[in-house]
């Protein structure tokens, strides 16, 4: 398989989302003319047309669609999905797959420039602090008074035996 057929597996994994919305504005559809037939009324049936708001349905299989080619594009690449099936389910879970590697520290951090954090001391460690003159103070005295942060077996005596 090449990068090209990878798209488009990506892509059909993609379009899946359009049809499914097209399937159940179609089930709704058929429900309002059951009611309509139903009723035995000499009204003009439902019309499919006004059955959903098409163009915006159109834009967001658009927008899934080019989701999934580049998901498809990343999975294929690093070789973690290398199968047709998979290209294809990776396509149409591209929303979650691009959400969670916006999640990832080494995507954010490419995207959105590095993260600075500071290091709290631990008891004599002094790493990450501006002055080794400063005290440390350990977690516990940190934390106050968070139960699972304090000492011995404080936090069993107070919630009772479990």
């Amino acid at each position: 398989m090449n990068l090209t057929m990878a798209i488009v597996y990506g892509a059909i994994g993609g379009s899946l989302r359009g049809l499914l919305a097209m399937y159940g504005h179609i089930e709704r559809w058929l429900e309002v003319r059951r009611e309509q037939h139903g009723r035995r009324r000499r009204r003009t049936p439902a019309r499919f047309s006004r059955s959903a708001d098409w163009p915006a349905e159109i834009v967001g299989t658009a927008v899934q669609v080019l989701m999934a080619v580049v998901t498809a594009v990343i999975l294929y690449g690093t070789g973690t999905v290398t199968t047709v099936v998979g290209l294809i389910l990776g396509g149409a879970a591209a929303p979650a797959i691009l959400a969670q590697l916006g999640q990832l520290r080494v995507v954010s951090q490419a995207v959105i420039g590095p993260v600075v954090t500071t290091q709290i001391p631990v008891d004599g460690d002094n790493r990450g602090r501006g002055s080794a003159a400063e005290p440390s103070r350990s977690l516990a005295s940190v934390s106050g008074g968070i139960p699972e942060a304090r000492s011995g077996g404080e936090f069993d005596q107070e919630m009772g035996d479990v």
